[in-house]
């Protein structure tokens, strides 16, 4: 495969670090150039050369890397404003229509369900933002339908988070582990499902912070984003959602520090989408403090980054020199170099230690976390028979015995290395008091 479109070369290199969803492996880079290229013009606000001359085959492969991606709502409403001469064969696109239909049905689907939550939430006088999948659906794209989503998040206020829980468990929502009482300042959410509604509705995702525990403790603070929060009215619903600013900079940090072995393009194309939505240069300078102040200018930066390579975004001349931001903190960079290479032990084991260590009355909560609810075992780690589910258990066990054993075990080389460092100094320091002394005497 000859590499000759410098954009294709820049993609290619870019996902050396930042791993594409798929299977297998980065399938979607497996494509031709001219496919690839084809995609990227299409995702791009610009009209394709030309179309890519190939088989039927070679397209349904092109197809079938595209739905771990959730962009073929997206890319079927760009086609289809297309030329005819420059659309994929008539079955592929009748294919990727097919899906932007079932997208279309889903999102409406999920307003229903959402609509019957917040009149609850409401009721109860609990303050409530929609946000990620279903809040940029309507915010920040052409077409609702155009941003597909599996779940329904909303964030809650942390103080009023076990309300907001009974509620959701009083509308038959109930949530397979908690996390909440335990490791709240580790966590970011609960995930709630409904098992006896038989239309199979959405699962919950219920937030009291915006970020999981990836090695440094952010302020778990949300009230600043419900007091910057907008309020969002479409003509099936209204709610309130994270400002531009928040948004921009909390799915950032999704994209990177969560799934930088999982980057899906729809991710960065709602990089792309906020980052066009910020036309004020107080809007760009908020981002740049705010992004300091949560300890994600890194992270922000990478995502920008990758917008800029699949989508074109073109970031306002003053802020375009990433050097010229404000500086970033070494614990910023030690966190993201192990997100990015996964290198040495588990640099977020040190806060479920000291979240264990420090209240003895969480001992229930670690009951339930070393013996989870057999829904949530099926789910994370299902067993070949149902009968098996003890060995789900025991896998489960071994997993994070071996992340302990790894983390003391460098802990204890690090210590090692440093210990002839240590006596050097202390020899050096002993005899230079002496000579000191020495002279002194002298």
């Amino acid at each position: 495969m000859s590499n000759t479109n410098p954009i294709v070369n820049e993609i290619r290199q870019c996902h050396n670090e930042l791993s594409l969803a798929g299977s297998p492996d980065k399938s979607l880079l497996n494509l031709s150039d001219q496919i690839l290229s084809y995609l990227v013009s299409t995702l791009r606000i610009e009209e394709p050369v030309s179309l890519p001359q190939h088989s039927d085959e070679e397209w349904s492969y092109f197809l079938s890397c595209l739905p771990h991606h959730g962009i073929v709502p997206l890319l079927y409403l760009k086609v289809a404003h297309l030329p005819v001469q420059l659309r994929p064969p008539e079955e592929i696109v009748a294919r990727i229509r097919n899906v932007c239909l079932i997208s279309h049905a889903r999102y409406v689907r999920m307003v229903r369900q959402l609509k019957g939550i917040l009149d609850a939430f409401n009721e109860k006088r609990i303050d409530v933002l929609v946000i990620k999948g279903p809040a940029l659906a309507s915010t920040v794209y052409p077409e609702p339908a155009t941003r597909p989503f599996a779940d329904i998040d909303l964030l809650v206020k942390p103080d009023q988070y076990l309300r907001a829980r009974r509620v959701l468990n009083q509308l038959g929502y109930c949530s397979p582990i908690r996390r909440f009482e335990m490791f709240n300042e580790l966590f970011n959410a609960e995930p709630f499902c409904q098992l006896k509604d038989g239309t199979k509705p959405f699962e919950i995702d219920l937030h009291w912070s915006m970020f999981h525990y990836h090695g440094i403790k952010r302020n778990n603070d949300v009230g600043e984003f419900f007091i910057r929060a907008k309020t969002v009215e479409t003509p099936e619903l209204t709610f309130r959602t994270l400002d531009p600013v928040d948004a921009l900079i909390c799915y950032a940090f999704h994209l990177i520090l969560h799934h930088a072995k999982n980057v899906r393009l729809i991710w960065i194309n709602d990089i792309t989408c906020l980052a066009r939505n910020l036309v004020e240069t107080d809007q760009w300078e908020n981002l740049q403090k705010r992004a300091s102040a949560y300890k994600l200018r890194l992270s922000l930066q990478k995502a920008l980054e990758l917008s800029q390579t699949w989508n074109g975004l073109e970031i306002p001349e003053m802020f375009r020199d990433f050097a010229k931001w404000p500086m970033i903190e070494s614990a910023e960079k030690d966190e993201f170099n192990y997100v990015m290479n996964k290198q040495g032990p588990d640099i977020r084991l040190s806060g479920y230690l000291d979240s264990i260590r420090s209240a003895p009355k969480k001992i229930p909560y670690l009951l339930n976390f070393l013996f989870p609810k057999p829904d949530f075992m099926r789910l994370n780690y299902p067993p070949s028979r149902n009968w098996l589910l003890p060995w789900s258990y025991v896998r489960r066990w071994w997993f994070w015995f071996s992340k302990l054993v790894k983390y003391a075990y460098y802990r204890w080389m690090s210590a090692e290395s440093r210990r002839p460092r240590l006596n050097s100094l202390r020899s050096f320091s002993s005899k230079n008091l002496t000579g000191q002394a020495d002279t002194d005497n002298g």
